[in-house]
């Protein structure tokens, strides 16, 4: 069965479309990176704000407070 060469040239439409693809998914990435990674480090369970979840703590002079 015939194959291509090992050295067989490229058409230079497929360069441009890997080239395309390439620069669409560094972008991608570097929006999640920016955007989403920040995000996801600020989400958290632990502090103040979160020890009771039914109580409503609103900040003051002292640091949170609990609203009656």
């Amino acid at each position: 069965m015939p194959h291509e060469p090992d050295n067989a040239p490229v058409p230079d439409k497929s360069k441009r479309s890997y080239y395309i693809g390439l620069v669409v998914a560094i972008i991608v990435v570097g929006a999640l990176a920016v955007f989403l990674f920040p995000n996801l480090l600020a989400l958290t369970n632990e502090g103040p704000a979160v020890e009771d979840e039914l109580i409503i703590r609103v900040p003051s002079e002292e640091g949170l407070e609990p609203v009656d």
